[in-house]
């Protein structure tokens, strides 16, 4: 049986590429609710330092389980729409508590912390959807091992 990995160097380029366009968004969706770009660029500021490792931890356990995985001529393995799916829904679970209590913390309000919450909610598992397909297509980083 074969078991499909991702090296370490792979999620760490995941990790950096997700939070560049996750700070973007934490700013704009913290100053469309509140109107005050300072206080999305501190939300942002504290989910550059907080999330990575949510991220991070979330993408090695997900790399364990090799549910929606197949080998793939060109790519050395693939990954489908449902496991994208799958980590989404899972990615929602892991970071939802983030995206509430950094706002909060920041604003001190919480009816703020909630609407960014909601709002990182909607916009945010699109992102991550589309982030997972797009590395989908690249082979960097992957391997295949045969287990035994």
């Amino acid at each position: 049986m074969k078991k499909f990995n991702e090296i370490y160097w792979r999620t760490l380029a995941k990790v950096i590429s997700i939070r560049i366009v996750f700070t973007f968004v934490h700013t704009i969706n913290t100053f469309i609710v509140t109107g005050n770009l300072i206080m999305g660029l501190k939300v942002a500021g504290l989910a550059f330092f907080v999330n990575p490792v949510l991220y991070w931890l979330h993408e090695r356990g997900w790399n364990i389980w090799q549910w929606g995985r197949w080998e793939h001529d060109k790519r050395k393995f693939n990954e489908g729409n449902w496991r994208s799916l799958g980590k989404d829904m899972s990615w929602r679970v892991v970071i939802t508590g983030s995206n509430f209590f950094l706002p909060y913390f920041v604003t001190g309000s919480l009816k703020y912390g909630l609407t960014i919450m909601g709002l990182a909610t909607l916009v945010n598992m699109t992102i991550y959807f589309c982030h997972e397909r797009l590395w989908n297509l690249f082979s960097w980083g992957r391997e295949t091992k045969n287990e035994t």
